[in-house]
């Protein structure tokens, strides 16, 4: 704008967060105005090529942000901006390079030095996780001499068989233990429905004929609408209950490995979602 770049303090700031400029690009903005005002191409030439200001980067700029109208589509900024420096004295004067052109260049730039970032960061990331393993693996070496180490993918291998062990040992629990829990999570389930809405609601008969209709009605009612879909839930229920008691037995045992325990759990809470 109309603040001289030498008499402000944001090269100097610059200097200090980014003494050796690797993180840093400038951009010269409205140089068409710097053209049009400017009698000394040779500043605009130090700015470039980087001998003006006090501060390092990693690649100087110019470009033109259009012609001050905020309301102009970015096709428009960026016609006038070819347009400038194809017919721009300074161009063809060579203080500017075409690589240090336009918004696009700056574009690819930018582009350039966020992903070399990323890579460096990456890279960094890399040797820490390599190291942390290294040490891991070490540690497990001379802990566990005689184990043999297992990847995540045996691990999951091992808690499938696991799980599909427990689910094998469900045959095993007699048919008498199913009756007597999906007969007592039954009368959980439907037991304020029996009292509430069937014998209160019949017990305002005026006579034991009215009052044995009224029970075989609902009873009726419930049992084509209601008692299938609850069975279905209340089986879901003991099963997945009765199968969570073989894991968490087998846990108590000493010869279980813990290691298996989490996914083991997560799968029955999985499962009840």
């Amino acid at each position: 704008g109309s603040v001289d770049a030498e008499r402000s303090n944001v090269t100097e700031l610059v200097s200090k967060m980014d003494p050796y400029g690797k993180r840093t690009i400038f951009v010269l903005t409205k140089v068409d105005m710097a053209e049009a005002n400017l009698h000394d191409s040779g500043r605009i030439k130090k700015i470039l090529e980087g001998k003006l200001f006090p501060m390092k980067a990693l690649g100087y700029f110019a470009v033109v942000t259009g012609k001050g109208n905020a309301d102009d589509p970015i096709d428009l900024i960026q016609k006038y901006e070819e347009e400038f420096f194809q017919n721009s004295k300074l161009f063809r004067d060579g203080i500017f390079k075409a690589n240090q052109t336009t918004t696009r260049n700056l574009s690819f730039a930018v582009s350039d030095c966020f992903w070399k970032m990323v890579k460096e960061s990456v890279e960094q990331q890399t040797d820490t996780f390599k190291a942390t393993k290294f040490t891991l693996e070490t540690e497990w070496k001379n802990s566990f001499p005689k184990m043999r180490e297992q990847d995540r993918d045996e691990l999951f291998e091992k808690a499938r068989g696991e799980i599909l062990d427990e689910v094998v040992n469900l045959s095993l629990i007699p048919s008498q233990q199913w009756e007597d829990n999906l007969t007592k999570y039954l009368w959980e389930k439907m037991s304020n429905f029996i009292f509430d809405d069937v014998f209160l609601t019949a017990a305002q008969a005026e006579s034991i004929s009215d009052f044995n209709t009224t029970v075989d009605v609902k009873l009726q009612q419930w049992a084509e609408k209601e008692l299938p879909r609850q069975c279905i839930d209340i089986g879901q229920f003991v099963l997945l209950d009765e199968f969570q008691n073989l894991i968490e037995r087998e846990q108590k045992s000493r010869s279980n490995d813990p290691i298996t325990n989490d996914i083991k759990l997560q799968v029955v809470q999985e499962c009840r979602t």
